[in-house]
């Protein structure tokens, strides 16, 4: 693992949480929609075809040491980056098209530590630890606003506006969070320490421990269902009306993975395959789950949502220019 990504485990570390199933490389990030995927690749993201693999575009990160995460929403692409040692920060929005990429948040001083895209809104948790705010970027007029926010560590929207608001994880307690615009607490769930971040999708906030995976009423923070799942962490994605988790298996000899499918219908895992690690984020687009894989040079991994198959679709992105 880079420095960057020791650091990062280090942040959350100190904010009392777990890091998300990565291991080795730098940071991948991964964002699919119909047509196109992107990845991080440490300085900054690359743009492929989702059909034939081909790099269309390459986007530097302003602070190119460390590119954190991704999301997608009104026809854009979010990108959050740090600095060395995590002394600056910023959120870069990339348009679909040919459009200008303009940086709506950039922090000289001070580093972005999550990213949550939502439906109208872009958030992300802004440093340092001691003094942690909630920067929330409105998507139409680029204006931002800051509140006080503590004891959060990652957070999470759901871009599509099927369930909207701002959820999170406590940094403390673990636990599932829902969050006021103002940066208070509308609730806190009652499932297990939570160790990874939480997703949002099909009408529901899902957040894995490591005994089970958690489906919350995003209104009331309810436990809707426990569905029983052993792994030592977990990556979790929204898409193709499932929800996708890779677990870790097996830290040892680089890690052991399983990616699981599950069905919210009927709430209980209808697939597994094994997968070798490292491992990095995971997104649903285009008829397919795509996953990054951090190794030397940034990989990425189609896998067919139907028998969980996974193919290299592309390689060395790292250096891969259009």
């Amino acid at each position: 693992m880079r420095r960057a990504g020791l650091a990062l485990v280090l942040a959350y570390v100190a904010a009392g949480t777990a890091p998300a199933v990565q291991a080795g490389g730098t940071n991948v990030a991964v964002a699919a929609t119909a047509g196109h995927v992107w990845v991080t690749t440490g300085n900054g993201v690359v743009e492929l075809d989702a059909r034939s693999g081909r790099v269309e575009r390459r986007v530097p990160a302003p602070y190119p040491f460390f590119s954190l995460d991704l999301g997608l929403s009104d026809g854009n692409v979010w990108m959050s980056s740090v600095e060395d040692a995590f002394t600056a920060g910023a959120v870069t929005r990339i348009p679909f098209g040919r459009g200008r990429v303009t940086r709506p948040l950039v922090l000289p001083s001070r580093p972005v530590y999550s990213l949550a895209v939502g439906s109208g809104t872009t958030w992300a948790l802004v440093g340092p630890w001691g003094a942690t705010e909630l920067a929330a970027i409105d998507q139409a007029t680029r204006r931002t606003t800051f509140h006080r926010i503590e004891g959060v560590g990652w957070i999470a929207a759901d871009d599509t506006g099927e369930t909207p608001g701002l959820f999170g994880v406590d940094a403390g307690m673990g636990r599932a969070i829902r969050i006021n615009p103002d940066g208070t607490r509308a609730w806190t769930a009652m499932t297990g320490q939570i160790e990874s971040p939480a997703v949002v999708g099909l009408g529901s906030v899902w957040a894995s421990s490591r005994e089970a995976l958690y489906r919350l009423d995003p209104r009331t923070g309810h436990v809707q269902s426990t569905i029983r799942i052993a792994s030592a962490a977990a990556t979790l994605a929204v898409g193709g009306g499932r929800v996708w988790m890779i677990a870790l298996t097996d830290p040892s000899a680089g890690g052991r993975y399983a990616l699981l499918a599950i069905d919210p219908s009927r709430e209980r895992v209808v697939g597994r395959a094994p997968l070798q690690g490292p491992v990095g984020g995971m997104s649903f687009g285009d008829g397919a789950l795509w996953i990054g894989r951090p190794s030397a040079a940034v990989d990425l991994l189609r896998v067919d949502p139907v028998t969980l198959k996974a193919m290299l679709f592309a390689t060395k992105l790292e250096t891969a220019v259009p």
